[in-house]
């Protein structure tokens, strides 16, 4: 790490301290992405910390790869917490931060889609965590104190490059599981058997290829992509993503295209599926365009029905700003439901 000391005076005795914020100031006010991530880079080589002096700007220019650098940082009263649960899911966080005990208090933390390679030891300063989603991260083995995390119910590692799952039988506590494809091929019912608590496992698209002997396991459980399309109008009005763990959803402009009964049937029996092994955070993006046509707000009413009250709603609401009608719908939203929706881009 840098220190912050060798960018305050320069050679000739002058503060180069501004020169520095100055620069990284200019680089964010690009709005180029390029410019904005070396900017974030170039904060982390530093020891003074970016709230100091960059926090408004920080937050206007990509709220989510502060809250990542917050993190990093201990600024934790900068943070989304909600309740017991922190969100920082696709916020470029590439590291933890070396203490962790001032958020002991955490129940919730979801990690998913970040540069993370490392997961410290020091994730024992967090004896209350239940669920740690670790989904898509770089990470390639676990810590061996992850054991100590005995109210640990909820690991998620889909998507890391960990090869291993020796450490499985020494959480006999575990409820919910998901597993990349290589760990899948390891399962076995002795290893199973050791964790008697376990209700689901997801093995995603390892599902058809794992032995026989455990696919037919209860607690094992896959997820597959589901989607409604129209091959005339070329549109996908429904889509769940494995790869991206989220629901696409259109409202409006189906024209003459209506869901058949045997579609709706197929989207029960998934839906229903999915209802009881949520994920522990249900991402829903809305494209909104009119109500006329209602088959796009029949799924949205019902897959908000099914899991909120087995998963976090996160809905991004799109929606073109002269859109009164739109708006109004996700005011309605707010109101009947306990979620969160933030606007999103059209």
């Amino acid at each position: 790490m840098t220190h912050w000391r060798n960018f305050f005076y320069s050679s000739d005795g002058n503060s180069e301290e501004g020169n520095y914020l100055l620069k990284i100031k200019q680089l964010l006010k690009t709005r180029e992405k390029v410019n904005i991530d070396l900017a974030f880079q170039l904060l982390r080589s530093i020891e003074q910390p970016a709230y100091i002096t960059l926090h408004r700007l920080l937050k206007a220019t990509d709220l989510n790869k502060t809250m990542g650098l917050y993190f990093e940082q201990e600024a934790f009263r900068f943070l989304p917490f909600r309740g017991n649960s922190l969100s920082l899911s696709g916020c470029g966080v590439q590291a933890f931060p070396p203490d962790l005990s001032p958020i002991a208090y955490l129940h919730h933390l979801y990690l998913s889609f970040n540069p993370i390679d490392v997961l410290p030891d020091s994730i024992t300063d967090l004896p209350l965590l239940q669920t740690l989603d670790l989904t898509h991260t770089g990470l390639t083995t676990l810590p061996t104190s992850l054991p100590q995390l005995q109210q640990l119910k909820s690991l998620f590692l889909r998507g890391t490059q960990i090869q291993d799952i020796s450490w499985l039988v020494n959480m006999p506590q575990l409820q919910y599981l998901s597993l990349t494809r290589t760990q899948s091929f390891l399962l076995t019912p002795d290893v199973i058997r050791q964790c008697p608590q376990l209700k689901s496992v997801y093995v995603y698209d390892a599902y058809s290829d794992i032995p026989e002997v455990v696919a037919r396991l209860p607690c094992v459980k896959p997820y597959q992509n589901f989607f409604i399309y129209d091959e005339e109008g070329d549109q996908c009005f429904l889509k769940f993503d494995i790869y991206k763990q989220a629901f696409a959803i259109q409202i409006g402009y189906w024209g003459n295209r209506v869901i058949s009964a045997m579609e709706w049937a197929i989207f029960e029996r998934w839906l229903g599926m999915y209802a009881l092994n949520p994920l522990p955070e249900t991402c829903i993006k809305v494209w909104y365009y009119y109500q006329d046509n209602i088959g796009g707000w029949q799924i949205l009413m019902r897959l908000l029905e099914a899991v909120e009250k087995n998963s976090q709603i996160k809905i991004l609401w799109a929606c073109d700003d002269a859109n009164v009608d739109g708006w109004e719908m996700m005011e309605v939203l707010m109101d009947d439901y306990a979620i969160s929706i933030e606007p999103a881009d059209f």
